[in-house]
């Protein structure tokens, strides 16, 4: 499947009590069902986020998607995942 849209943008990842900013890039389909991205934040949170492994992102314009962590580097700002369906 062709992943021809982008979104570069901050959002919110929530998961198990935690609410917090992050910013992202997204590429996806056009109806974001299928897709993969980066999140972008402090390392703590990085960590913990990719140890919870799945999780809710709601994006700028309103909308959540249910996404799954797939990669994190220990110290970095920065994890990646996969939007699941």
């Amino acid at each position: 499947m062709k992943l021809s849209r982008t979104s570069v943008d901050d959002g919110v990842l929530m998961y198990a009590g935690v609410i917090e900013k992050v910013g992202y890039e997204i590429q996806s389909d056009e109806k974001m069902k299928v897709g993969k991205g980066e999140l972008i934040g402090s390392p703590d949170l990085m960590r913990d986020a990719f140890r919870q492994g799945r999780l809710t992102l709601k994006l700028a314009e309103g909308s959540d998607i249910r996404i799954m962590m797939v990669a994190h580097t220990e110290g970095g700002d920065r994890a990646y995942f996969e939007i699941e369906t």
